[in-house]
């Protein structure tokens, strides 16, 4: 096989994608710096599983829709990262107003990742007891917010349900499908 017809292997540019979005996720310190090495390295877990997500969902998508679809996605899950690392130390002293709007562009952005999230839900678990959290319990609250609630176990008869769009891909590159 040559070099090209390898280059032009959708699971070898699938690679590449996901590659180029770890890259810039491992060399974006800014993004976990206000956490603790576990709380860094749980976030940073978080956001390489989403690359993987965004550019396994590229397969389909030609070159051009693939680079503009891999610059929202990964747009979308520096800022959801960014809103986590800025509110785990922060959440408990902002003012009302400060809070909603933080909380706000964060579930915006997870919205990019994940349409379904249940962003008035997530509102009220986490703001109106704000005060009362310390770092450790803002993050496990952040992250419960943001990782999607595990598929159902039992099992369906795929040939009489209809498919669900996984919740890891964005909108947009679900209508390409």
């Amino acid at each position: 096989m040559s070099d090209e017809t390898e280059l032009d292997n959708p699971q070898t540019k699938i690679a590449q994608r996901r590659q180029m979005a770890v890259d810039a996720l491992l060399e974006s310190s800014h993004l976990r710096d206000a956490l603790t090495d576990e709380q860094a390295a749980v976030l940073l877990d978080w956001g390489m599983a989403q690359m993987e997500a965004g550019a396994a969902a590229t397969a389909v998508l030609s070159d051009a829709e693939a680079d503009a679809a891999m610059e929202k996605w990964i747009t979308a899950v520096f800022a959801v990262m960014k809103g986590v690392n800025r509110l785990t130390p922060k959440l408990a002293v902002l003012d009302q107003e400060e809070a909603e709007y933080q909380m706000d562009k964060l579930l915006t952005n997870l919205q990019q990742l994940i349409p379904s999230v249940p962003t008035n839900l997530a509102l009220e678990l986490l703001l109106p007891a704000r005060n009362q959290l310390d770092n450790s319990e803002t993050f496990r609250r952040l992250m419960a917010m943001i990782v999607p609630p595990a598929p159902p176990t039992k099992s369906i008869d795929v040939a009489s349900e209809a498919l669900i769009p996984s919740p890891l891909t964005p909108a947009s590159l679900e209508e390409e499908e």
